[in-house]
């Protein structure tokens, strides 16, 4: 899940481009492939340069997906 703040208003999204069997290995992603993370984000949500901040979370959750 990637938080976002000060940009209209606070805004979250899953990344669901890939699945990790545990939140270790979430993490392992993340720190190993920050910078394809930052700039897919940067992308879509700095177009008008007012993001601020964002963070990474790791969380164990069943994603549904639609068919």
């Amino acid at each position: 899940m990637m938080f976002y703040q000060d940009i209209d208003k606070p805004h979250w999204s899953f990344y669901l481009n890939k699945s990790f069997r545990s939140i270790e290995t979430c993490n392992e992603y993340v720190t190993d492939n920050k910078v394809e993370l930052v700039t897919s984000l940067l992308e879509e949500f700095n177009k008008n340069g007012n993001l601020k901040t964002f963070e990474y979370f790791c969380e164990r959750k069943e994603a549904e997906l639609e068919v």
